[in-house]
């Protein structure tokens, strides 16, 4: 005798219903992330080489603080200091052979080195050595003498000390006429070096302590300064709470005068900043309150600043690179993001894995365009990448970054150098 098949009851069918749609959507997005990684690795493939220098050269985020790194004149990149017990042999690398070559050992540890590539094709190199004086309180205290020194790459030579004085972490920059610009990082003392006469001319003090000044040269010969001040010129500038600066500061090297220049539409400090077309400048992240996304551009002409548009990801001090004339690009990876999954603009085969898979890090590489004014991800990102300290944009549209930290490297310890492909940037 047949048994009767038992009809399921509406529940049940319900719940059956429901495990069967639940192993399909898990099987769907399993294939979607698997072709998400499979896609990004063809990406980094194709796109992204990456090389490692010789020795690990410690690196504060994007600024770089610990070593630098500049292009020379034949097209190769002089990577100098480091953090570590002692100092790290400078190296040059080679994009056309893709090596590194250890140059001659500096004898002395420089903290904070900037370098600017002389008219001769000779590297002057400014940062401070500690030295320790006791104290009223009879404690040792630690002074950073600031020096410069130039380096032949040529011949691989260093010159002797140029004293420049006890400014602390210094920023310098090349004027039109060959001379160095050089500001303190403790306030707004400094000078011009003349490399012909071997001189040193000390500039007016405006009266106003900028702290980590960023500076910038204009094509009228000007130079703008810009980060954050200490309202107390009568106080130890690291016991002082830093104030934003909405304004930017102007040097004039023939007038030897400083004026106050045009407020930003908002109130930062450790913007970043890049020349544009027709002198113009761009400026983005930074903080006041947060992280800011916001992008300015400032004319020298009319001296105003414009908002022109946000970036999807505040970026604190993430580098960018222009990139085909018109389009900022932000390669660092800097943290993990969620995708909106009704987000416009988004690729419709990640919405569903990036809703599923939301814990997990994704390239989060940024494209601003500049016509446009709108802001997107691109899938050519650097895998894991977190912190690219020096861009170097290359005339065959590569761009090499000096410097880069992965998401799992030794915290603050960036070795890679990569080169991306940016001309595929669409």
């Amino acid at each position: 005798m047949n048994k009767e098949k038992k009809e399921l009851s509406p529940i049940e069918k319900f719940t059956l219903f429901f495990l069967y749609f639940l192993v399909l959507v898990i099987m769907v997005l399993t294939l979607i992330y698997l072709f998400q990684k499979i896609q990004q690795f063809i990406i980094q493939k194709k796109y992204i080489t990456k090389d490692y220098m010789l020795e690990y050269r410690n690196s504060y985020g994007d600024f770089g603080d610990a070593f630098s790194a500049i292009q020379l004149m034949d097209g190769r990149i002089f990577i100098f200091g480091g953090e570590k017990k002692k100092p790290y042999r400078p190296e040059i690398y080679d994009p056309q052979t893709r090596k590194s070559t250890l140059k001659k050992d500096f004898t002395y540890k420089l903290y904070y080195p900037s370098m600017i590539l002389l008219n001769d094709g000779k590297v002057l190199i400014v940062g401070c050595i500690k030295s320790k004086i006791k104290s009223t309180t009879k404690n040792t205290k630690n002074i950073l003498t600031t020096k410069a020194v130039i380096y032949d790459p040529i011949n691989d030579t260093y010159s002797k000390f140029i004293e420049l004085g006890n400014l602390g972490k210094t920023k310098v920059l090349k004027l039109q006429d060959g001379r160095i610009f050089f500001l303190s990082g403790i306030n707004t003392l400094g000078g011009i070096y003349n490399p012909l006469t071997k001189k040193i001319k000390r500039i007016k003090d405006p009266k106003k302590n900028c702290v980590s000044c960023n500076i910038e040269l204009l094509d009228n010969g000007n130079v703008i300064m810009f980060s954050y001040i200490v309202p107390s010129l009568n106080k130890d500038v690291y016991s002082v709470p830093p104030k934003d600066i909405d304004s930017l500061l102007i040097y004039n090297p023939k007038k030897e005068q400083y004026k106050v220049g045009s407020k930003m539409s908002t109130l930062r400090r450790e913007a970043k900043c890049i020349n544009w077309s027709k002198g113009r400048k761009l400026f983005w992240g930074g903080l006041s309150n947060g992280v800011i996304n916001l992008i300015e551009v400032y004319n020298p002409k009319t001296n105003k600043f414009e908002n022109i548009g946000s970036l999807k990801k505040a970026r604190a001090t993430n580098g960018g690179v222009l990139i085909n004339g018109n389009k900022l690009y932000f390669p660092a990876n800097n943290s993990s993001r969620k995708y909106n999954p009704f987000e416009l603009g988004e690729p419709i085969k990640f919405l569903l894995a990036e809703a599923f898979f939301l814990t997990k890090s994704k390239p989060n590489c940024e494209v601003f365009d500049l016509k446009t004014k709108t802001s997107y991800y691109t899938p050519i990102c650097p895998d894991s990448f977190k912190y690219g300290s020096y861009y170097f944009m290359q005339p065959n549209g590569k761009l090499i970054i000096v410097g880069g930290c992965s998401q799992s490297s030794t915290p603050k310890q960036c070795r890679e150098i990569l080169t991306i492909d940016v001309k595929e940037i669409k």
